[in-house]
């Protein structure tokens, strides 16, 4: 099937217009035939396909006669034929470079992410920073984070940095933490907070939502040469997957410009849904619409753009109605004033442009709905190239739920986001943050 699935890509592209990849080269005009064939929900053993569209599923020798042009056929060897999947929400240059990286996901306890951690470190001596991603916060108790001090011990001389495994938390050695000047005098970030010591001043080592930035600023930059190959490696696996479509959440139009080259050398494997920054000027990401869509937008296009609303529930950096089990007034925050989000999202409502918000507290939820209901009625005119959505949604009142419909707004939640514990129980961190309710 994989050999099926990467025959039918160089086929699409090669109708597409732009020519295929490497693997073939490109052919004018012709249907695709599949044949030998089991098509998912359907009593038959061939399918049609003519410029990128389904046209006939049914009978191969029916379906031959109605092929028009020198056909291109395609053997799938009994298999299963499905539809491709897409991902809605992916953060393919950092999960793409976070591949060649440590990776903390299989740890279940601080001594074994600190062994994948001088593993990591003793194989790559010549790095100048070790860095990974995957940390659970249960590797402590809960209320807890990992320290600087545990970092130390297994590499003292060189800068350690690991994001977690949602990406809004980072744990730094010493040495990470003195290369970047944070010391006891650096005052949090807006919308960041670096943990301290029992002394209140002393960074621990956990850097909480832009706080990260801090020490990440000072990680030396990936040459775009290794974050081209990087991001075209992790689409051919999402292609060899069977996913055809990847909805990218691009942090800058630089990144935005690694799928370009991709598509400009005929060599993007899937199809591409770029998303930009909420706080990138909205003229220049109309431009940027604009230029796509005289491309190849059936490979290429401009989604949507996308902004944090708030953090996550394991750092109470989400933000709730109410506060945390255990607090008398903790209930996260938001990045943004009612007043500057909707701005942004007018702004954005206004030129047709749909707007992703990431919001995983009940709270932020209702304030992104609140800002969508508010655009449409000032901007009864406007025509969006697609719908409002919100991203994860891992806790909504319910007196929200019926406004989704009401709204047109995407509830883009990952099935990841419907119980994000290890293992769901009282010890648990996000299990405990929220309360068994």
């Amino acid at each position: 099937m994989r050999a099926l699935r990467a025959g039918l890509v160089v086929a699409l592209l090669a109708l597409s217009g732009c020519g295929a990849p490497e693997e073939a080269p490109a052919r004018e005009g012709g249907d695709v035939l599949i044949v030998n064939a089991k098509p998912y929900g359907h009593d038959a053993n061939a399918l049609l396909v003519r410029d990128g569209r389904i046209v006939g599923i049914g009978d191969e020798v029916g379906l031959q006669a109605q092929a028009r042009g020198e056909i291109i056929r395609v053997d799938a060897g009994g298999g299963l034929l499905v539809p491709g999947l897409h991902d809605a929400h992916a953060h393919v240059l950092g999960g793409a470079l976070g591949a060649r990286e440590a990776d903390l996901e299989p740890a279940r306890t601080v001594d074994e992410a600190l062994e994948i951690v001088r593993r990591w470190a003793e194989e790559h001596p010549d790095a100048p920073w070790v860095v990974g991603r995957g940390w659970s916060y249960n590797l402590v108790p809960k209320g807890e984070f990992p320290t600087r001090h545990m970092l130390d011990r297994v590499v003292p001389d060189r800068a350690v940095l690991l994001e977690a495994y949602d990406g809004h938390s980072s744990w730094a050695n010493t040495r990470a933490l003195e290369l970047a000047g944070v010391t006891a005098e650096t005052p949090d970030p807006a919308d960041g907070k670096i943990v301290r010591e029992a002394d209140g001043k002393t960074p621990q080592g956990a850097l909480l939502e832009s706080a990260a930035s801090l020490v990440a600023s000072n990680v030396p930059e990936v040459d775009r040469a290794t974050r081209l190959a990087a991001v075209k490696e992790a689409l051919i696996g999402y292609r060899d997957l069977g996913v055809t479509t990847v909805h990218a959440i691009c942090a800058s139009t630089d990144e935005l410009s690694l799928y370009e080259d991709l598509l400009k050398d005929c060599a993007l494997p899937v199809r591409v849904v770029a998303a930009l920054p909420l706080d990138l000027p909205i003229d220049e990401v109309v431009a940027v619409r604009d230029r796509l869509t005289k491309g190849h937008p059936e490979w290429l296009r401009l989604g949507f753009v996308k902004g944090f609303l708030d953090g996550v529930i394991e750092s109470k950096t989400a933000f709730m109605l109410e506060p945390y089990v255990g607090t008398t007034d903790e209930r996260g925050a938001p990045n943004y004033t009612r007043e500057q989000l909707q701005a942004l999202v007018d702004a954005a409502h206004a030129r047709g442009v749909p707007v992703a918000l990431h919001a995983i507290g009940d709270a932020a939820v209702r304030m992104a709905l609140d800002v969508f209901q508010e655009a449409a009625r000032a901007h009864p005119e406007a025509q969006l190239v697609g719908r409002h959505r919100i991203e994860h949604i891992e806790v909504v009142h319910e007196d929200d739920l019926p406004r989704f419909k009401k709204l047109g707004v995407v509830a883009s939640m990952q099935p990841y986001h419907a119980v994000p514990s290890d293992a769901p129980s009282p010890d648990d961190v996000w299990s405990a943050n929220l309360g068994p309710e």
